[in-house]
């Protein structure tokens, strides 16, 4: 998310003079439900196992999930085991708090690096993950609506030059509580309105009719 221009030099030699792109990156997977009232800590996915930045840091007090793969892509073996060790417990720990049965549908992206649906149930199967169409992200995929843009804009409003990763993660969850739970819920409505007719809107029609 560094800045790759500036409008401080004319040239191009100006610009990239003494300047080295950092080439470390890190892909992030966010989740949240529709009312925004649940926000889990994101996963991030970089290429290390054991980053400099955390040596004296305890992990499970970082504001993100962290995990590492070659590329720092998302792979099968990395979702299935967020699936099953973070989403499922976050998930039977919220809804019971809300007096809400500990049941849940996690609506994903038809990705490659995303398991079969079969595996990713939980043993009592009341909580399960389904697929968006292939091709729709961009037109119904709440996150896409909005919400990761505001992530990316609240990140780069603190963003400075010298970055670790520690430095990322303490940036990225100033812009992911930045996020509020208003703005979430509208971006579901935006993406997926048609799925969320009420019982007032039914009788609405009808009385139209």
């Amino acid at each position: 998310m560094l800045l790759d221009r500036t409008l401080a030099f004319k040239t191009k030699e100006q610009k990239t003079e003494g300047l080295k792109v950092i080439k470390e990156r890190v892909t992030i997977l966010f989740f949240m439900n529709k009312t925004g009232s649940h926000k889990l800590k994101p996963l991030c996915i970089g290429k290390s196992r054991s980053p400099r930045a955390f040596h004296s840091k305890n992990m499970g007090s970082l504001s993100f999930i962290i995990c590492h793969s070659k590329n720092a892509w998302m792979i099968l073996d990395i979702f299935e085991e967020w699936f099953k060790k973070y989403f499922v417990p976050a998930v039977r720990s919220h809804l019971p708090r809300q007096n809400l049965e500990p049941k849940a549908l996690l609506l994903l992206d038809n990705c490659p690096a995303h398991p079969p649906v079969e595996t990713l149930t939980s043993k009592d199967g009341k909580i399960k993950v389904s697929y968006l169409p292939k091709n729709t992200t961009s037109k119904i995929q709440p996150l896409d609506q909005g919400i990761i843009a505001t992530f990316k804009m609240n990140y780069r409003k603190a963003l400075v030059k010298k970055l670790n990763l520690l430095h990322v993660f303490n940036l990225g969850e100033t812009a992911w509580l930045g996020i509020t739970p208003s703005m979430m819920e509208k971006c579901w409505h935006h993406g997926l309105k048609s799925a969320f007719v009420t019982e007032s809107d039914d009788n609405q029609d009808e009385e139209e009719d």
